[in-house]
């Protein structure tokens, strides 16, 4: 018996299909079928049946089912732990970061150093609305966000170690003008020529809804609430403006221009974790953004 008679097994019972599973797994069907066969002479019970051209699992199988893939994510994670001992990343910190967001100087610094210290440093992206989550299910350690409501992450425990301006975002290829102020009366009459826009509340868990729409609220008129995936590509196209913060992904593309928009306080950007006890590595984290 071997891992990848394992894996293959967990194929086929998901997808119910030798032929499905060949493809996931990117070998012939025939190897697939010679696995579970082998399998299942090794255990000692039939793991699948045919009934009417279909394939079902047995009462064996449906048992071998339900216990074994997390018995096979828990071996994962051994393996690769392992594996980062052998090289010498005796530690590890997992962090998520908005997808639309360029990272600050701070946090690059801080992620550089802890890879120099041995850390392994993952760090993966998510949206506003999917962040929230990853969080509280423990998919990542900490989370590094700006804080468009007070409430953001439910209350966690957090760091805040930087302010960023809110900004108006102009494509000075198509615009037909820019604001000659930032003052609310220059943009909202930018704004009639030029649709500015912004995140809507949609864009955000469903118990932020309320409170997104009482800040949103507060901007000039003319503002338009669109999904993440459509805000960049309007701005680059020259389509509308955007109101965001100044770490926008867009302040990468030199044709973008970025206006800080005096009237609006700026947002909080800070570091959020689960427990009032954080572990060593979150620890060790926030400490090095104090350092820094």
């Amino acid at each position: 018996m071997n891992i990848d008679q394992l894996r293959t097994f967990c194929t086929v019972a998901q997808t119910l299909s030798f032929t499905e599973a060949a493809k996931i797994l990117t070998i012939s069907q025939p190897a697939v079928s010679r696995q579970i066969s082998t399998l299942e002479s090794e255990i000692g019970a039939r793991l699948f049946e045919r009934t009417n051209n279909a394939l079902i699992l047995t009462k064996a199988g449906a048992l071998l089912f339900e216990e074994l893939p997390g018995k096979l994510s828990d071996l994962d994670k051994l393996f690769f732990n392992t594996h980062l001992v052998n090289i010498g990343k005796i530690r590890r910190i997992k962090i998520g970061v908005l997808c639309d967001q360029y990272p600050d100087p701070l946090f690059l610094n801080v992620c550089q150093s802890m890879r120099m210290d041995d850390y392994y440093v993952r760090i993966q992206q998510y949206t506003f609305h999917d962040f929230e989550n990853a969080l509280l299910q423990r998919d990542i350690d900490v989370a590094v966000s700006i804080c468009w409501t007070p409430n953001i992450f439910r209350g966690c425990p957090r760091f805040i170690y930087r302010k960023e301006s809110l900004c108006l975002a102009v494509n000075t290829q198509f615009a037909p003008e820019i604001p000659s102020g930032t003052d609310r009366e220059s943009l909202e009459k930018f704004s009639a020529l030029r649709p500015t826009i912004i995140p809507g509340p949609h864009c955000f868990p469903k118990w932020q809804y309320k409170e997104i729409a009482r800040i949103i609220s507060r901007f000039w008129d003319e503002i338009i609430e669109e999904d993440l995936d459509v805000i960049v590509p309007m701005v680059q196209f020259g389509i509308g403006s955007a109101l965001v913060n100044e770490n926008h992904i867009l302040v990468n593309s030199p044709e973008i221009l970025f206006q800080k928009i005096d009237f609006l306080d700026p947002v909080d950007k800070g570091i959020f974790w689960l427990e009032e006890n954080p572990s060593d590595a979150v620890k060790d984290f926030v400490h090095r953004f104090e350092f820094f």
